[in-house]
């Protein structure tokens, strides 16, 4: 639960008065500190990482825009195809031996030397639903499951949600992933703002570094929908494959675990009497905006994504090494993008 220490932040959701220039200049070398300190356990593997993620949408196809399809869904097990492999291979990745990781994923993540941690918040307000399609579908489970209770707000409760897991976790690397079908890109942007605060404040040690990613489920502007915004910081994701390279090139998924989850990949996508395919992109999904992002960014701003995925883009030599060894997937997914996106 919240100490005492942070719960009057959370309460009053941080609105406070500017610091003054000399608080600002302490905070500014705060932060700076902060996130070399953050860097070094990132980069030595001595970091305690976070991984927080949405449910439907995110990892689980159902369609909260339309509300018979929801509804239809709501006790479905489908999982995006590969979500669940990604994140069992996130939670495990950073294991000392051989050992350690089968031991790790035959716990679904629940390993005690692992320093990884997967929490799950969601808008859906069956607990012991939400509960079952984890353990079911062999998610990780080392860390909470937060429902949301039907009378309260969304984007208040996600919110509070997500500072709370931090504040208790005291990470070094918090990887926030959800998608554009309601709250999450604006939910995810203001929990940075919020964190930078907290650490300023003292309720956080140090400042984490943040990784956050939006399954791009749904086009903007479509009609009858309420766009979603999402800031130029936040990666897209169009399923487990592209994400899977995104959180490599990050450090976070050892190249080892993305060449078995590209191998999946392709393997899935090329087997007509499988239900990949429909698993991958099902038929309500849009991604038009995604394709745009993918090649070139949205209204003129160049996304990270874009540069190191994009066969259009110039790569990064940092990232060939990576690429090189998924020619062919990489391949399969432009064809998809092209097939569907366009």
């Amino acid at each position: 639960m919240l100490d005492s220490l942070a719960k009057p932040y959370l309460r009053g959701l941080l609105v406070e008065e500017a610091p003054g220039s000399a608080m600002r200049n302490k905070y500014v070398f705060q932060t700076i500190v902060s996130v070399a300190i953050s860097l070094v356990f990132v980069t030595t593997g001595y970091g305690k990482t976070v991984f927080i993620s949405d449910i439907d949408d995110t990892v689980k196809p159902t369609n909260v825009r339309s509300i018979g399809t929801a509804i239809s869904n709501a006790l479905s097990t489908d999982v995006f195809l590969g979500m669940d492999h990604l994140f069992l291979a996130l939670a495990c990745d950073d294991s000392i031996s051989k050992a350690e990781k089968t031991a790790c994923l035959q716990s679904q993540g629940r390993s005690s030397k692992n320093q990884r941690t997967f929490h799950y918040v969601t808008g859906f307000p069956a607990l012991d639903v939400v509960q079952h399609y984890i353990r079911s579908n062999n998610f990780p489970r080392g860390g909470s499951i937060r429902s949301k209770p039907v009378w309260e707000n969304m984007f208040d409760f996600k919110l509070e949600q997500h500072l709370d897991i931090i504040l208790e976790e005291q990470p070094t690397t918090v990887v926030l992933i959800g998608d554009n079908g309601q709250v999450d890109p604006e939910v995810f942007a203001a929990v940075q703002d919020k964190v930078s605060s907290l650490t300023q404040q003292g309720a956080l040690k140090l400042l984490p570094a943040f990784h956050v990613f939006i399954h791009s489920a749904y086009d903007s502007g479509g009609a009858g929908d309420a766009e979603v915004p999402q800031l130029n910081d936040q990666n897209s994701f169009l399923g487990f494959f592209d994400l899977g390279i995104q959180l490599s090139i990050a450090g976070l998924l050892k190249n080892s675990s993305l060449k078995r989850l590209s191998q999946f990949f392709k393997a899935s996508l090329e087997d007509s009497s499988s239900r990949g395919y429909a698993l991958y992109l099902p038929e309500w999904t849009e991604c038009k905006d995604y394709f745009k992002w993918y090649r070139a960014g949205t209204d003129g701003h160049d996304h990270p994504a874009a540069t190191y995925l994009s066969p259009h883009h110039r790569w990064n030599k940092s990232y060939a090494g990576i690429l090189s060894k998924h020619t062919a997937s990489l391949e399969q997914f432009e064809k998809t993008l092209e097939r569907e996106c366009l």
